[in-house]
């Protein structure tokens, strides 16, 4: 399976995601994985020649497929967790600042050494080797120090539960924002959408707008026309007080 799949897969994501001229963090982090499953799904050969020619399994080669498996399990433990956090920003928070390419290659560096350490660290104490066991050779890791290897087993552990669960919770958040955002545009689209969903910029727009335009729909109250009654009235008062004192009307007089 990893052969026929995991090889032509991780190799298609690859040549994707190389040819794109402008490259985004998540674009990197991508690409890293793809390459560390890629070297995972190389070395399954051994895996499977260790398993199939137990007859031929010697103590290098159980140390080079306990050190490969350790490595390649941290590294994308670790791109895992850090896809996740990239994504969450990106797409709930969008106009926050954004990764860079040079922080996520900088991030992919601080995972690659971490999981590296981890794993030399197990390597220096366990001594995997092989054993003849009911008359096949298989490999069986051994420690010395009984201490140190449960404390990295327990640390291992620790980071395998931190990883999943920030890594659930992450995409669990994506899943509620993208489903409500999925919501709104549909209440859009059916003319369903409740005032309270309509931003405060748009509403304070909207009624800065009716404010500036004239309300030629709306009834006045008997106190607004007597109040305009009685300015007519006052003008017209005025206006024949200014006309009988004038020049006509004293001639008329």
């Amino acid at each position: 399976m990893a052969l026929f799949l995991g090889l032509p897969g991780n190799a298609i994501i690859l040549q994707a995601y190389a040819r794109k001229k402008r490259k985004t963090s998540t674009d990197i982090l991508i690409m890293a994985q793809a390459s560390v499953d890629f070297i995972a799904c190389v070395f399954t050969p051994v895996f499977i020649f260790a398993s199939g020619f137990p007859d031929l399994v010697t103590d290098g080669l159980c140390q080079m497929t306990a050190v490969t498996g350790e490595l390649t399990a941290h590294t994308t433990l670790l791109l895992t967790t850090a896809i996740s956090i990239d994504r969450y920003v990106v797409v709930c928070h969008p106009f926050r600042r954004r990764m860079t390419v040079r922080m996520s290659i900088s991030l992919l560096i601080i995972c690659t050494l971490f999981a590296t350490a981890f794993s030399s660290g197990i390597a220096v104490l366990t001594e995997p080797h092989a054993v003849i066991c009911n008359g096949r050779r298989l490999c069986i890791i051994s420690s010395s120090n009984s201490t140190g290897y449960l404390a990295f087993e327990m640390t291992f552990a620790a980071l395998f539960f931190v990883s999943f669960t920030t890594t659930t919770l992450f995409y669990a958040l994506i899943y509620a924002f993208l489903r409500k955002r999925a919501k709104i545009h549909a209440e859009l689209v059916n003319n369903d959408l409740p005032l309270a969903a309509i931003s405060s910029k748009n509403s304070s727009l909207e009624s800065n707008s009716r404010i500036d335009q004239p309300e030629t729909n709306q009834h006045s109250s008997p106190l607004e026309i007597y109040i305009c009654l009685g300015n007519w009235r006052k003008l017209i008062k005025t206006m024949v007080t200014d006309f009988y004192f004038s020049d006509v009307g004293r001639r008329r007089k």
